[in-house]
C-alpha cells in the first residue's frame, strides 16, 4: 500500500486543527502535552474512547493540571497520567500527539486556555511512520515512569549534574544457554575515569538484545514500523525489568565502537573510538549521553571492551 507523506504547519486556529485530527482517530490517541485544558477536551476524547479508540493522556505534574483534575469525571480520569521529571524543579515539557500510529502533531502549542492568544505553532506530520515510532517511544518512556511508585521513581537520584553511573558491557554468548558476561563499570563522565565493579553472567542475554527484522521488508510500510516499535518496546522493557532486579543497579549498557568504521577501513582515516550506549535507564535519559568519546581513561575502557 502506498502512503503519501504530508507535512503542514499552522500558526492560527490551532485548536480547531487539533480537534479535527482527533475526530479522525479510529484506533488510538496518545496525547503528551505539558499543560492541557482537560475539561475542554473531555467530551471529545470520551466519545472517541467509547467508540473503541484507545485514549491515553500524559501531562505535567503541577498545580495547574492537578487543580483541574477534580473537575473531571472518573471515567475520563482513567485515561490521564501526570508526569514528574526525574530532575527536580524541571518539567515534562512536551507538546505532541500521536493518532493511529500515523499522524504526529507537535510544536510549541500547549492545549491550554491561554495558548490561543500566544504566538504559537504546530506541525502535523502524516504517514511518516518512522517519525511516529520515535514519538511513540518517548511517550512509552514517560508512561512507564508515570506508572512507577514514588519509591521506585526516586530510587535513582538524578540531577542536572549527574555524571556518575554504572555501565554494563557484554561479551559474546557462550555455551548451550548462550550466556553473556556483563562487566560492570563505574563511569565518571566529568573526570573521564572508570573503575571495575564486578561481573554478572546472564543466560540468553542475546535473545533480548537481538531484534529479527528479516521479514520486515516484505511487509506494508506502516505495519513494518508498528511491528518494529512493538519489538523494540519489548526489548526496552525486558532490559529495564532485568536491570531493576540486580542488587547492583545497572544504569546503561554499552558497546565499544569505531564510529567512522567505513572511512577508517576504506580510506585509512584514524579511528574515532566511542562507547555507544545501547540502552539507558528511562529515568536517566536526559542526563546521560547516547555515546561518549574514548578519551583519557576511557580509551583503556574502550580497548578492554572492544570485540
Amino acid at each position: 500500500m502506498y502512503y503519501k507523506i504530508e507535512n503542514k504547519c499552522y500558526f492560527k486556529d490551532i485548536e480547531y486543527q487539533i480537534r479535527k485530527e482527533l475526530h479522525s482517530a479510529k484506533e488510538n490517541i496518545r496525547i503528551c502535552v505539558a499543560w492541557i485544558n482537560l475539561k475542554s477536551f473531555e467530551d471529545l476524547l470520551l466519545q472517541k474512547s467509547r467508540s473503541g479508540v484507545s485514549v491515553k493522556i500524559l501531562c505535567n505534574d503541577d498545580i495547574y493540571n492537578n487543580r483541574h483534575l477534580n473537575e473531571l469525571s472518573e471515567e475520563f480520569l482513567e485515561h490521564i497520567i501526570v508526569i514528574k521529571n526525574p530532575i527536580s524543579r524541571f518539567f515534562m515539557h512536551h507538546k505532541f500527539c500521536i493518532i493511529d500510529d500515523a499522524i504526529v502533531i507537535t510544536g510549541s502549542y500547549n492545549w491550554s486556555k491561554r495558548a490561543a492568544f500566544h504566538y504559537e505553532n504546530i506541525v502535523i506530520l502524516k504517514n511518516d511512520f518512522n517519525i511516529a515510532r520515535q514519538f511513540k517511544h518517548e511517550f512509552a518512556d514517560l508512561e512507564y515512569m508515570g506508572s512507577l511508585s514514588l519509591r521506585n521513581f526516586r530510587s535513582i537520584h538524578v540531577t542536572q549534574r549527574t555524571s556518575k553511573f554504572v555501565l554494563g558491557t557484554y561479551s559474546t554468548p557462550r555455551g548451550i544457554l548462550e550466556t553473556a558476561t556483563l562487566q560492570l563499570w563505574e563511569i565518571d563522565l566529568s573526570n573521564t575515569t572508570y573503575g571495575r565493579l564486578g561481573e554478572i553472567d546472564i543466560p540468553h542475554f542475546f535473545t533480548i538484545m537481538e531484534i529479527d527484522d528479516s521479514l520486515h521488508y516484505t511487509m506494508d510500510v506502516k505495519e513494518r514500523e508498528v511491528d518494529m516499535y512493538n519489538m523494540e518496546r519489548l526489548q526496552i522493557e525486558k532490559l529495564q525489568t532485568l536491570f531493576d532486579s540486580f542488587q547492583t543497579p545497572v544504569h546503561a549498557i554499552g558497546t565499544a565502537i569505531i564510529s567512522n568504521s567505513d572511512e577508517h577501513l576504506e580510506y585509512g582515516e584514524p579511528p574515532e573510538r566511542e562507547i555507544y550506549l545501547n540502552w539507558i535507564d528511562m529515568r536517566l535519559k536526559k542526563v546521560l549521553p547516547s555515546s561518549f568519546d574514548a578519551e583519557g581513561d576511557f580509551e583503556n575502557l574502550w580497548h578492554e571492551t572492544y570485540f
